[in-house]
């Protein structure tokens, strides 16, 4: 509704294939399995393909402009567009330079040491996150699986990012599944404070808003967009909400 072309990745493993719990198998392991390090390359390799094939691909020529890319991830995907967005990882570096601008909701930061690798990241970012961006619980079959992170880790994300073209928006009440952009099954989750479905699309609605703003700003320009600058953008995001 924004006017850009928007693609959606299903990473293999990390997908909605965690609910199908293999015999033989506890869902403990499925969800390890998914999280384990190895997936965190192959999701950066996931991003790239998916770009290369948008880029390459004749009957999307005319509608994807390769010069105006940008990444959105949440949770997992936040850590993805991170290493995307030029988080250092060790000597080897994770940048795609074809992105242009990066979103990040419920960003994560281990340690403040391991923040310390933002500072290489030197494209917009944008790090979405709620006062009660924490921790979840995943339920299969009896089991459960708390993951997460506290919101202290979420924030060192920002807090280490170079100072220049970085925004954080924080937004009361919301938890970490606030930001998945869809309706969260209660048999399958179980979140650390009551959040209505009505809560979740009020959260939803600033978080299209902003974020649409900031792809406006960032990927069209200021003579496109309108939005002149960037503390005309910020006054734009206050205004919504």
């Amino acid at each position: 509704q924004a006017g850009f072309a928007v693609v959606t990745i299903a990473h293999p493993v990390t997908d909605d294939a965690i609910w199908t719990v293999a015999a033989g198998k506890t869902f403990q392991a499925t969800v390890n399995e998914a999280i384990a390090g190895p997936q965190y390359g192959l999701r950066v390799a996931d991003c790239r393909f998916a770009i290369d094939y948008c880029l390459g691909a004749a009957a999307f020529a005319s509608r994807i402009d390769a010069s105006r890319v940008g990444l959105a991830g949440h949770s997992f995907g936040a850590l993805t567009a991170q290493s995307i967005a030029g988080q250092a990882s060790g000597a080897q570096s994770l940048r795609d330079a074809r992105v242009r601008a990066v979103i990040a909701l419920s960003p994560t930061a281990i340690s403040a040491e391991r923040a310390q690798s933002l500072k290489s990241v030197n494209i917009p970012f944008f790090c979405i996150t709620g006062t009660h961006d924490q921790y979840v619980t995943f339920k299969k079959n009896g089991e459960s699986v708390r993951l997460g992170m506290s919101l202290a880790q979420r924030e060192l994300v920002y807090e280490h990012l170079p100072v220049g073209e970085k925004i954080q928006l924080k937004i009361n009440k919301a938890d970490h599944m606030s930001f998945a952009g869809e309706v969260v099954e209660a048999q399958n989750f179980s979140r650390d404070v009551p959040v209505t479905e009505s809560a979740n699309a009020q959260v939803w609605e600033c978080v299209s808003e902003t974020t649409s703003l900031f792809w406006w700003f960032y990927l069209d320009g200021a003579k496109q967009s309108g939005i002149e600058s960037r503390e005309a953008l910020e006054r734009q995001m206050r205004k919504l909400i």
